[in-house]
């Protein structure tokens, strides 16, 4: 889908950078992209020429790829897109589906309703919620995660609670200095069990197998492994 909506609009991918304000961008079933609100302009090689503060929202083809570069203000990204990399200095950021993510965060909290592939984010203080991923490489300094549904997890967090539910055999590995991690595994699904917390208690109502794996290692703080 992304490659037939790029070349649908004639460009490789949307780039946004923008100094101060908030940027939104509105996947829709159109042919081109084009500007909706604010002061910019949308050059033919896809790169958006955006004024250094204020408001632009701009809409573009289903599955078009976006890059967004922001110092500070929200970004907000709605409807299906392909491939989509974010770096913000503060401000939220919200996604709502993508087929791949990259987000870099400095302050701000990171909401994502779906990712299909490889969803990526590395903040260093905010939380980060993420509905929906086929697989997830996450790394957060300050702030709670909290996944609904993923297949493989890699997570390093410093502090802060980890929570993830699993949706199917796959490869699961987190690292925490202090924090509770909470892991559901869904039922039928006996994962190999590596649990590790030197100071915390370790509870798992699930029977370590040999279907794919979960490893949790902690500093300090408790890990629990339940049924879906």
């Amino acid at each position: 889908m992304t490659g037939e909506a790029t070349a649908a609009s004639g460009i490789g991918a949307l780039e946004i950078a923008t100094r101060s304000g908030a940027v939104i961008v509105r996947a829709r079933p159109i042919a081109q992209p084009e500007v909706l609100s604010g002061s910019a302009e949308i050059r033919a090689d896809g790169v958006v020429r955006a004024g250094a503060s204020g408001r632009i929202e701009i809409a573009c083809p289903e599955g078009t790829d976006v890059i967004i570069g922001s110092s500070s203000g929200r970004i907000e990204c709605h409807g299906p897109l392909g491939r989509v990399a974010i770096t913000g200095h503060s401000g939220r950021v919200s996604i709502e589906e993508a087929a791949h993510i990259d987000v870099r965060s400095t302050s701000g909290r990171v909401i994502v309703g779906r990712c299909t592939e490889l969803c990526r984010v590395a903040a260093v203080s905010g939380g980060v919620e993420i509905g929906e991923a086929g697989s997830i490489d996450v790394t957060i300094t300050s702030g709670r995660l909290e996944v609904g549904a993923v297949g493989d997890a890699q997570v390093h967090s410093a502090s802060g609670r980890v929570v993830l539910g699993l949706t199917r055999v796959g490869e699961v590995d987190v690292h925490t200095l202090s924090g509770r991690v909470a892991v559901t595994v869904p039922r039928g699904v006996e994962p190999a069990l590596h649990l590790v917390s030197r100071s915390g208690r370790v509870r798992s109502d699930v029977a370590s197998g040999s279907e794919g794996r979960v490893a949790v290692e902690s500093f300090s703080g408790s890990i629990k492994v339940t049924r879906g």
